[in-house]
């Protein structure tokens, strides 16, 4: 994914960001 830093892709691409780490990290975590 590629990030820019015009105002309209980073508020898009933040929140994907975002929940692309929350995913990872859910994975990722023992249970």
């Amino acid at each position: 994914m590629k990030l820019t830093t015009d105002n309209n892709d980073e508020a898009l691409n933040m929140p994907i960001v975002q929940a692309h780490f929350d995913h990872v990290h859910t994975i990722r975590r023992p249970t």
